[in-house]
């Protein structure tokens, strides 16, 4: 049973973890194909790339608010039901395998802790990425795609370092330790790390 679970989780998890980036990857990649320059290319993606040498102080101080009411009121918390271990991929696997088995039952607080970071660089250099290519798109007067790739940026990546913000928060939760299963009054809800399905 429990192989049968982990097969769906992988499929379906990175199924939707393909859809998204095809799907919001698109106009980034129409706009390269039809304005390729090699120089500006090349320090858009030095800049994207820069954020995995960052220190963890980077993330604290870009992090928006210290209450997870603050994330609330965006609905980041719903937003987490339709992506990557959300809450709708997980009653999917219910309904194929007749059991569900959330990621915050498995592993140690550390190793979600260590999964956020990964997830969090991995979206703040998508976004750089983005941002880089919107603005140059705009220099060259490809108003429609530079539109779609902020639109894209603020689904892809915006949003899900918002979510990443939010489990740190909820990491951070009294109660809870990196040695220990969540056994705070928010416990039955399954902690969603990524924002996209990227992993």
């Amino acid at each position: 049973m429990r192989k049968k679970i982990f097969f769906w989780q992988v499929l379906i998890n990175q199924g939707i973890n393909l859809t998204y980036t095809v799907i919001f990857f698109f106009p980034v990649f129409i706009f390269w194909m039809e304005n390729y320059t090699e120089v500006p290319l090349i320090i858009i993606l030095t800049c994207s790339l820069s954020v995995f040498f960052l220190p963890k102080k980077f993330f604290d101080y870009v992090q928006l608010s210290k209450q997870k009411s603050f994330y609330r009121n965006l609905w980041i918390d719903k937003f987490q039901h339709v992506t990557q271990q959300g809450k709708y991929v997980q009653l999917i696997i219910q309904r194929l395998t007749g059991k569900v088995e959330y990621a915050h039952k498995k592993k140690k607080i550390k190793q979600l802790k260590s999964q956020i970071r990964a997830f969090e660089s991995f979206h703040w250099a998508s976004c750089i990425f983005f941002m880089g290519t919107a603005l140059f798109a705009i220099t060259q007067e490809s108003f429609l795609l530079a539109f779609a790739i902020i639109v894209s940026n603020i689904a892809y990546n915006v949003i899900p370092i918002l979510i990443q913000q939010y489990n740190k928060l909820r990491l951070a939760m009294p109660g809870v330790s990196t040695n220990s299963h969540f056994d705070s009054p928010e416990a039955d809800k399954p902690l969603m790390v990524d924002g996209t399905g990227s992993e």
